[in-house]
This record gives C-alpha cells, sequence and structure tokens, in this order.
C-alpha cells in the first residue's frame, strides 16, 4: 500500500532525477510500476492524436493537414526577378477609356485655407472586362419538293 502511495504523490508533480534515483535505490518495484503507468499514458496519447475522420467519430473539419511540400526543385536563389532580369509590365496608354478626377482633400493641419491647385498624380488602373456571352443562333431553312411534297431540310 506504500508503494501505491509513493506511485500517487511522484505522478502528481513532476519528480526529480535524484527522487527517481533514491526511489529505484529503495524500491526499484514502485519505479517499474510508474514506467508501466507512464507507458500506459504514451500509448493512450498516441492513440488520441492518430484519430481522424475517416478511423473516428470525429468531424472532417477536426481533420489537421500537413501543409503539401512543393514539388519544385531548390536552385539557391531568392524569389522574384534576378539581378539583370529586364522586368514586363504594361505600359501607360495615351487616352485610357475612363478618366476619373478625384479632388484632394482637405489639409491635415486645421487651418482651412482654400488649396490651390498644383496640377494631378496619375495612375492607370487595366482591369479585364467581364466576359459577355455571344449566342450565335443557326437557322436551317426548311423547303418542299413541289414534285413529290417532300420535305426537305
Amino acid at each position: 500500500m506504500a508503494s501505491h502511495y509513493v506511485i500517487l504523490s511522484i505522478m502528481k508533480e513532476k519528480p526529480t532525477r535524484e527522487e527517481l534515483i533514491k526511489l529505484s535505490e529503495t524500491t526499484p518495484v514502485v519505479l517499474v510500476d510508474i514506467i508501466i503507468k507512464l507507458t500506459n499514458r504514451i500509448e493512450e496519447l498516441e492513440e488520441r492524436i492518430n484519430k481522424n475522420s475517416s478511423n473516428s467519430n470525429k468531424p472532417p473539419s477536426s481533420d489537421v493537414f500537413d501543409k503539401p511540400k512543393s514539388l519544385r526543385k531548390k536552385t539557391g536563389k531568392k524569389a522574384g526577378g534576378q539581378p539583370g532580369h529586364s522586368g514586363n509590365t504594361l505600359k501607360r496608354v495615351s487616352s485610357p477609356d475612363v478618366t476619373v478626377a478625384i479632388p484632394a482633400g482637405s489639409c491635415t493641419c486645421g487651418c482651412n485655407h482654400s488649396l490651390k491647385h498644383m496640377g494631378y498624380e496619375s495612375r492607370q488602373v487595366f482591369e479585364l472586362p467581364q466576359p459577355k456571352l455571344h449566342v450565335t443562333e443557326y437557322k436551317g431553312e426548311v423547303a418542299y419538293c413541289p414534285c413529290c411534297s417532300r420535305v426537305v431540310r
């Protein structure tokens, strides 16, 4: 009964190395009981970790997936354009389809003076138009032969 009490008191808080050495010298049977109890606990936790929605009643939303590994080979280069690479970008157009003038706001100093116009700074945004459904109707002529009165399509 005393050994059972020792196991319970040790399992409640983490024992130090010295306490375990002393325990192995005085009552090695208690140490074996602790090892068996810890081994059972490890097995129980591993079973819990290995459960997912396909082998238990857990919902699929609780499945934890590993991040997919890239199939690309490592080159040692940094991501993005490399030195010496000429960048490609959309060039400004001289006459955009729509021009929107955005008035300047008010000055943050709080003086409420009217602002003096200096000019505009502009940027162009290129947007793809919404695809439009193109419908083609084909009309096949229907006629009849005046000789035999058959319908010809």
